[in-house]
């Protein structure tokens, strides 16, 4: 190690649906529900994603994939 700190990867809503092919609604439900808890980017207020929060909406939506809808069991 070099001795200087790296900022971590951070990624805005719209590169997480991307990149795991949900909706910002989607992901914004996770913040909701307490999955994640975004950073805020504090001249916007936009809403900053690490790669933590990104593995663990990953995680969530592909348990939700799994689940029966409701009704058919």
């Amino acid at each position: 190690m070099n001795g200087t700190l790296e900022r971590p990867r951070l990624f805005s809503i719209g590169a997480v649906s991307r990149q795991l092919g949900v909706s910002p609604s989607t992901i914004r439900r996770c913040e909701t529900t307490g999955v994640v808890n975004p950073l805020r980017d504090e001249g916007m207020g936009r809403r900053l994603y690490t790669v933590d929060d990104v593995a663990a909406i990953r995680a969530e939506r592909d348990a939700t994939k799994h689940e029966a809808p409701v009704g058919t069991g």
